[in-house]
């Protein structure tokens, strides 16, 4: 997104100035960034989805993705109806695949964090599991022992 309309002043180059045929050439020309410029998505975080997210939480990851790595001028751009959640669904769908390698590793980046506590947490899990086994056989051994004792005493 480098260029935009802006206020046609008298400084504006006729490089800029519209064609007549525009709505806007009296008033109005284009103007350039002169750096790439990039939204900034407030008030939310980019959401971790998984197989057991609810659908919304994938709606809202669709979206932010698609606003932060989709270049796009208007909504339109983006998607048909950006009231509907289906079409930001089918939006989605089709941009997914002409995602470039850098976007796909920045996005997976954005999930580490939150991978790594579902694996932090499942291995947490895991061990006390195996704890409560390991405890539970040392009682049932303990209980034969005692048995044992009291039958041949």
């Amino acid at each position: 997104m480098r260029f935009f309309r802006r206020v046609r002043t008298e400084s504006s180059s006729q490089d800029t100035i519209f064609l007549n045929d525009h709505p806007l050439p009296r008033t109005h020309s284009i103007g350039k960034y002169r750096a790439d410029v990039v939204p900034v998505v407030t008030g939310t975080r980019m959401p971790y989805v998984n197989d057991s997210s609810p659908m919304d939480m994938v709606v809202k990851r669709y979206k932010v993705s698609m606003v932060l790595f989709k270049p796009f001028r208007a909504s339109a751009d983006l998607v048909t109806d950006y009231r509907n959640d289906n079409a930001w669904r089918n939006a989605y769908s089709e941009w997914e695949p002409t995602r470039s390698g850098f976007v796909k590793e920045i996005l997976e980046n954005m999930d580490d964090y939150f991978r790594a506590q579902e694996q932090t947490a499942l291995a947490k899990e895991m061990t006390e599991m195996n704890m409560l086994k390991a405890v539970t056989k040392m009682n049932l051994t303990t209980r034969s022992m005692v048995v044992t004792i009291s039958i041949y005493s």
